[in-house]
């Protein structure tokens, strides 16, 4: 009922195809729960033979899907929807759902870092990583990741997502999960994502950016 899907016939078929819209609208109904109300209507989905996604996206070599208004997907090769293609859905459908949004300007720590936490990742295993990225003075600051990690570095790419997904575990631990889809409410309202964080967490993202950093010495 939500998405139209496109495909090559090289590099799927019909019942992969019934499989993926399946999929997708579990997730969609999943997502209207967690994140916000009023979804987009209709979604598009692309799926590629693997090197024709590279051609054709001029995506980084670590890329394993992307959202540009469409969501592109390598899938060659595939005969069902695996945990880790089911995994990619996860992960980009939040994209779609933030880009529909009337506010602008969502910063890309908070909108990788939900994508992140809805496929249920954890930085647990990364957290001394991060703590020791911390007190040498290497951590991003927040207000830095907000354009595409998609340009980025691969180690730098993995860093940015790495602090994503911390915020965004720090901001629901402190906050509660209703915080993210409060945000994301507030934005559906024409907030931008700056006035939305303010709003809901009573803090702006300098000051929470901090908190985050020191629960990181705890």
């Amino acid at each position: 009922a939500h998405f139209i899907l496109r495909y090559d016939r090289k590099v799927s078929d019909y019942q992969l195809g019934q499989q993926i819209l399946t999929a997708l609208e579990g997730l969609y109904r999943e997502l209207n729960i967690d994140l916000i109300a009023q979804p987009p209507a209709t979604v598009a989905v692309i799926l590629y033979p693997s090197q024709a996604y590279f051609d054709s996206t001029r995506a980084p070599s670590w890329s394993g899907a992307l959202f540009d208004g469409k969501i592109r997907v390598p899938t060659q090769g595939l005969s069902s929807v695996t945990p880790e293609l089911s995994a990619v859905l996860i992960h980009e459908l939040p994209h779609v759902f933030i880009r529909s949004l009337a506010g602008r300007g969502c910063l890309s720590w908070f909108n990788e870092g939900v994508a992140q936490f809805q496929e249920r990742k954890s930085v647990s295993s990364q957290r001394n990583w991060l703590e020791g990225l911390n007190r040498e003075g290497h951590l991003i600051p927040l207000r830095d990741l907000k354009g595409s990690f998609a340009g980025l570095p691969a180690d730098i790419a993995s860093l940015a997502y790495s602090e994503g997904l911390a915020a965004v575990e720090f901001l629901v631990s402190s906050a509660g999960k209703s915080s993210i889809r409060n945000i994301l409410e507030l934005m559906g309202q024409n907030h931008n994502f700056e006035s939305a964080f303010e709003n809901v967490m009573h803090k702006n993202v300098e000051q929470f950016d901090a908190e985050w950093r020191r629960s990181l010495s705890r």
